[in-house]
């Protein structure tokens, strides 16, 4: 498996990753994962995310700590739509930009 920490790697669900694994090393203690949605949400807040963080310290047979935090997310089906001075109403195949400049 490529590193986790590489551009575009998937974080599989119920699997056991190292700390390093998931880009953390000594000098990194804060790392974004993002979240790409495959299907769309049934309902608001119907997928969790959790995490599950174990120790042991070196050696076994020691006290083991466990933590674990979730978020609930919302997977929405978006689509950018454009509406002629008819108020025809169709999907965006492109999107116009532009700046005002004052003074």
């Amino acid at each position: 498996m490529a590193a986790l920490n590489a551009v575009g790697n998937y974080v599989a669900p119920n699997v056991a990753f190292s700390p390093a694994d998931l880009g953390f090393n000594n000098s990194t203690d804060t790392v974004t994962l993002y979240v790409e949605a495959v299907d769309v949400s049934t309902d608001v807040a119907d997928l969790e995310i959790k995490v599950e963080v174990g120790w042991e310290p070196p050696g076994g047979g020691g006290v083991e700590y466990s933590l674990s935090d979730f978020v609930r997310v919302t997977a929405l089906n978006l689509s950018l739509m454009t509406v002629d001075g008819d108020n025809t109403v169709e999907k965006a195949r492109h999107i116009e930009a532009f700046m005002e400049m004052s003074g």
